[in-house]
């Protein structure tokens, strides 16, 4: 059995969809493919192999992207750190998670090599580091014996995908304790996938944008929920309320994921201009949302949808629509305040 490679199927069905956009930049899916290829060439060269554990440090990026794809290519576990951490807690989840390697960038190499170099006593662990910075085209390409994708005719070839086997280690915030690793399988992120798209319903021209950190489930589930629906990632370094405003000027943006102080701050840049057309749903979790936030929003005509979800579950567990926002303001204005989310 093998882990679920969606890219590789999306890259099929439609390859010529835009399967992502990153700073006036976009690439279809048949071109994602591609440098999902070549990366997961340069990390099998390296000495990455299937059932290896490999700790990713990096910002939003497309590289990144492209390391999430190519892990589950290599039958690889990912585990995505918080660069917010020091190196004494970056190293701690490594050796918890049994990572044999880090993945960095150009911006987080000085904090790689810090990690690799705190030992404590009786931390005996090797650790590799890898800088991951640039596209390459394909050609070093995966070689996996044995393994074509597809026939010459284009049918899929593939085996049947091994739903069980762990995606990816998931640390969680730590709000009772250290934080703990939540292992996560491609059936986990289908099934989220699949109840997110019946909740909200999904489009061909959907755009969701993500601005919420890869190593956090919430921008991780988007990367992979979009490539399910073989939809657009419209990717952003971090989030800034001007940056964000000017995507949905400019982006087509239909969905977006915020916590509540984002959506405020993007309220308040945005001071007085209405919201595009386009956006049909602002998912708004990770902490409790004010009433006033929501009545706010709804004012704007922003359709905000209050969501719950766990790192354990793959991200979203349970949301209220736009329409379900609306309707509970109409009926009973303070009792917005009751949905709330995680």
């Amino acid at each position: 059995m093998i882990p679920a490679d969606w890219l590789a199927h999306r890259a099929i069905s439609s390859p010529d969809r835009v399967a992502l956009i990153y700073g006036g930049r976009q690439w279809r899916y048949a071109e994602l493919n591609e440098l999902v290829a070549a990366m997961a060439g340069r990390l099998q060269a390296a000495g990455v192999r299937a059932g290896d554990h490999v700790a990713v440090l990096m910002p939003n990026c497309p590289e990144y992207v492209c390391v999430i794809h190519a892990l589950t290519r290599l039958g690889v576990v990912l585990v995505p750190l918080n660069l917010r951490l020091t190196p004494g807690e970056l190293r701690w989840q490594i050796v918890a998670a049994d990572c044999a390697f880090l993945l960095c960038s150009q911006d987080t190499q000085a904090l790689a090599m810090a990690v690799a170099k705190h030992r404590p006593a009786m931390d005996h662990a090797e650790l590799r580091v890898l800088p991951v910075d640039g596209l390459q085209p394909a050609d070093h390409r995966f070689a996996r014996p044995g393994a074509s994708l597809t026939s010459a005719d284009g049918r899929w070839e593939g085996r049947p995908p091994d739903w069980e086997a762990v995606q990816g280690i998931i640390f969680t915030s730590g709000t009772t304790g250290r934080p703990k690793g939540a292992m996560l399988t491609y059936g986990n992120h289908l099934a989220s996938a699949t109840a997110s798209a019946f909740r909200l319903g999904t489009l061909p021209e959907d755009r969701w944008l993500v601005c919420m950190p890869l190593y956090h489930v919430g921008g991780l589930a988007i990367v992979l929920r979009c490539c399910l629906y073989g939809t657009t990632v419209v990717l952003q370094n971090r989030f800034d309320p001007d940056e964000v405003n000017q995507a949905l000027d400019t982006q087509a943006v239909t969905l977006l994921s915020l916590v509540p102080t984002m959506l405020r701050r993007l309220l308040e840049a945005r001071g007085s201009r209405p919201f595009p057309a386009s956006l049909r749903c602002v998912l708004v979790g990770g902490a409790p949302a004010s009433a006033a936030l929501l009545q706010q929003s709804l004012a704007l005509g922003v359709p905000v949808a209050t969501t719950y979800g766990l790192t354990e579950a793959a991200s979203q567990v349970a949301t209220a629509t736009p329409a379900d926002v609306r309707r509970k303001a109409g009926a009973d204005e303070t009792g917005l305040g009751h949905f709330v989310g995680r």
